[in-house]
């Protein structure tokens, strides 16, 4: 098999109908784009609900699955799930990737029809992070669009109409609507060399949700001054759509780990 160029790291827990659909749409556009020799997929599972990804569509021999069931060290009420070590599951897969170029996506993300040729604006060394604009769609909308037009295409072709998610500019937390430096979100892609040059690893000292994202994409640009360069990708062609879900049970905006995640942030 073909050494590929870019490896897609897709971190997972309680996701495999969304991520069905994240497989899918990476697929067609690779069709599309005539490259599926160049991309691997990595879906990096916490082993919390690794049984239900048999389901998961197998046309496509350049997905691999790798389970790390390593449980954070926090304690635990009883019964209680542990919560999702995201960052845990980002630093195995990049563990495992064998491309010159990381695209880190959520598993709840289906991407544009030519979002698999994107990676290529990397080939200007100045810029240090690719990122993607992100528009939310729901469930129904997905299972309407692959019952009626056979295919997730058709949800781009009103991109702009989808409700925006939040993108952030002049600081890595500061929401906005344009300037500089460019931070996006936690949706994009790097070359490994600029991640190999500053010793980047994501930190896993965050456990759950709130700011797991925003801890690595500060250290990136903080490591990378004075030539820290950001550009978004915004067209629904090359974009995402991001299926809107109810938070995954250990990764819940406000719970006690989002806490103590802000806390640390703020303090860092």
């Amino acid at each position: 098999m073909k050494k590929p160029t870019v490896s897609i790291i897709i971190p997972h827990r309680d996701r495999s109908e969304n991520l069905r659909h994240c497989l899918r749409s990476i697929h067609s556009s690779a069709f599309v784009c005539g490259c599926l020799d160049e991309f691997e997929v990595l879906v990096v599972d916490d082993g919390w609900t690794a049984h239900r990804l048999s389901k998961l569509p197998s046309e496509w021999d350049r997905v691999r699955v790798i389970i790390d069931a390593a449980q954070p060290p926090v304690e635990l009420k009883p019964r209680e799930p542990p919560p999702f070590w995201k960052n845990r599951l980002l630093n195995t897969g990049l563990r495992f990737a064998r491309g010159t170029v990381f695209t880190f996506l959520d598993a709840d993300a289906i991407v544009g029809p030519r979002f698999m040729e994107a990676w290529r604006e990397l080939k200007d060394r100045s810029i240090t992070r690719l990122c993607y604009r992100v528009r939310y769609v729901d469930a129904a909308q997905v299972e309407e669009a692959m019952d009626r037009w056979h295919g997730l295409e058709h949800l781009f072709q009103t991109y702009d109409s989808h409700r925006l998610a939040t993108e952030c500019y002049g600081e890595p937390e500061l929401r906005g609507t344009g300037g500089e430096p460019v931070f996006g979100n936690s949706q994009f892609s790097i070359r490994r060399e600029v991640l190999d040059e500053i010793s980047f690893q994501w930190d896993e000292s965050y456990v759950g949700r709130t700011c797991e994202d925003l801890s690595g994409i500060r250290e990136i640009y903080r490591r990378t001054q004075p030539n820290y360069k950001g550009k978004l990708v915004g067209d629904g062609d090359h974009a995402l759509l991001h299926i809107t879900h109810s938070m995954t049970p250990g990764f819940a905006e406000g719970d006690r780990w989002s806490q103590a995640n802000s806390r640390r942030y703020e303090t860092t």
